[in-house]
């Protein structure tokens, strides 16, 4: 059988009957607590009325004579506690879910209110982060100042790195000494590692820069027995700013 008032099927155990009209319901959908349903004797249920029928009978009731009017006290004491039972049922469900109601727009509001202060220190978190990124990396570029790396040139074994930059000076025209000089490993297998030379001052650095950018060299341009790779001197870069000058080459050659 199906309930009159949700239309779905109806266990056994969980109906109840209207006395006046003989439709069938829930007794969720009837307005009863489970606890109070169960407690309900045979008799009590069986002198159950649906809320449209209890509506039309108050209706004949109010319009009844006066000689009608003992027929009120037959309504009896079960059905009269079946009604204040709907109704204490119907008002706690109400007043539960105003509780959690409020308490579910309460969490809401917290939550946005802590998402907000979060994302606002992530915000000041990730400037500082920035700002100490580039002083680091400013810091670090000052240090390489007197860096250069120069590429292309062949490797020999047991090679003096010393007397491989004084090859270089003799064809620049340049006399100047280093403070260090050593290759960078690589990656690379098939190539010669860069060399990285480091200058006693910026300005006798720049000196060199300035003679070795002159002209496309190649490494047989500094001892015969080299081949024709071609030699390369750049400034040595924080990988920050290699990066960049990378993308600026890049969108150089594309414009």
């Amino acid at each position: 059988m199906l309930c009159l008032i949700c239309n779905e099927e109806i266990f056994e155990g969980d109906k109840i009957q209207c006395f006046n009209c003989k439709e069938h319901l829930h007794f969720t959908c009837a307005a009863f607590r489970e606890s109070v349903f169960r407690k309900l004797n045979k008799k009590a249920k069986s002198n159950w009325s649906c809320s449209s029928c209890k509506t039309k009978n108050n209706s004949d009731l109010i319009c009844k004579s006066p000689s009608q009017e003992n027929n009120i006290n037959e309504i009896s004491e079960e059905t009269l506690q079946g009604v204040i039972n709907s109704v204490n049922f119907m008002s706690s469900q109400f007043d539960s879910f105003g509780k959690q109601l409020k308490e579910i727009i309460l969490s809401i509001t917290e939550l946005k209110n802590e998402n907000k202060r979060i994302t606002e220190e992530n915000l000041k978190i990730k400037k500082e982060l920035n700002t100490i990124s580039n002083r680091a990396n400013i810091l670090e570029q000052k240090a390489l100042e007197c860096h250069i790396e120069i590429v292309g040139i062949p490797e020999s074994k047991n090679e003096n790195y010393t007397d491989t930059f004084e090859k270089i000076n003799i064809k620049l025209g340049t006399k100047i000494s280093v403070n260090n000089i050593y290759r960078i490993p690589s990656k690379y297998s098939d190539k010669p590692r860069k060399i990285s030379v480091i200058f006693n001052s910026l300005a006798e650095k720049n000196e060199f820069m300035k003679q070795a950018k002159k002209e496309k060299l190649i490494a047989k341009h500094f001892d015969a027995s080299w081949n024709n790779s071609p030699v390369y001197f750049n400034n040595l870069m924080t990988y920050s700013n290699k990066t960049l000058f990378y993308k600026a080459k890049t969108t150089a050659k594309q414009n």
